[in-house]
């Protein structure tokens, strides 16, 4: 099972591949390598790929994901709004880590990007702006950083709409859909810290359908992003309401009568820079009825959704969630 980071990357590559962006060869002695870096809420995530073949008939097997160490920083770069400086220190485990993976004769041929997500997208502008300034910086000296640094579009922050793409994109690559004759898709569902992306198939007109081609076949895909609504987020919207529903909103000491927690759960929790003692209740009727009132509401950003048709496969925090419990693996 890939990780969230794992899906949109490889999808971003795969896609890059197919365009020739990134120049790879048949004969296995010339492999091609690319680094990429997804800028989460929670953190970055580096991931390495070596590149054994190439075109529109690329398989999963011809994308080797390379294992380094480490492979991600925390938090998440956004929380360096304050000080864009320290970009630098924060990037550079990474990059070291990267320079002692890639073979030294292949780095100065290595493509290296950084794609930003929803943390970065809930910045104000020019202090989004500062931090990709910073990496772009970083990743054009050539001292500190001996890989192939392009344009400065090469770190960027992508649209919800475009991370839901990617997550699309991936799904159907790695089951064989763009190899296959079927013209059948897996929709994608996307569940990340600050923000959750659907995407699928979609026979009707509408402003959220993305229209592309891939591997000789077009398709016409439904995404929608929800910013705020990530499991992070979404978190801190629901101990935010119960807390004001209790009255304990300032009141440190106060205890919280959590329906969506179990039995037995009584911790001190933080939200909103705030924090209250959550005790569960697990009244699982409450639950759904304040859940419903909280994202599924008319006003809610959930209310057009539109309903899923067909198979779908949902990766990372629902993979993550489904482990916890143990409940990964069945279904």
């Amino acid at each position: 099972m890939k990780t969230f980071s794992e899906q949109v990357l490889l999808s971003f590559l795969y896609l890059l591949v197919v365009s020739q962006s990134i120049p790879v060869h048949q004969d296995t002695g010339h492999n091609s390598y690319a680094i990429l870096f997804d800028a989460g809420s929670s953190g970055t995530r580096m991931e390495i790929y070596k590149f054994l073949a190439s075109g529109p008939s690329l398989q999963p097997s011809d994308v080797v994901q390379i294992d380094a160490s480490p492979d991600k920083v925390k938090p998440g770069i956004s929380d360096l709004s304050d000080d864009p400086t320290q970009v630098e220190a924060y990037m550079n485990p990474l990059l070291k880590s990267a320079k002692q993976t890639i073979p030294e004769d292949k780095q100065a041929s290595t493509p290296i990007f950084l794609l930003a997500t929803a943390g970065m997208r809930l910045l104000p502008e020019d202090q989004a702006n500062a931090i990709l300034d910073e990496v772009r910086k970083l990743f054009n000296d050539k001292e500190k950083c001996p890989f192939l640094f392009k344009n400065d579009n090469d770190v960027r922050i992508i649209t919800g709409k475009v991370e839901g793409i990617y997550g699309w994109v991936t799904v159907n690559f790695l089951l064989g859909v763009f190899a296959s004759k079927n013209s059948n898709s897996y929709g994608s569902l996307d569940l990340g810290g600050a923000s959750h992306q659907n995407s699928m198939d979609f026979d009707k007109s509408s402003p959220e359908v993305v229209v592309f081609d891939v591997a000789g076949k077009t398709y016409s895909v439904f995404s929608r992003s929800y910013l705020g609504y990530g499991q992070d987020q979404a978190r801190e919207k629901y101990l935010a309401y119960i807390a004001q529903k209790a009255n304990c909103a300032e009141d440190s000491k106060c205890v919280v009568q959590s329906p969506c927690h179990n039995n037995g759960f009584k911790e001190s929790l933080e939200y909103q820079d705030k924090e209250s003692i959550f005790k569960g209740t697990a009244e699982v009727k409450q639950c759904r009825e304040i859940i419903r009132e909280l994202f599924f509401c008319k006003s809610c950003p959930f209310n057009d959704q539109p309903n899923l048709k067909g198979k779908f496969y949902a990766f990372s925090a629902f993979y993550y969630v489904l482990t916890d419990i143990g409940a990964y693996g069945y279904g």
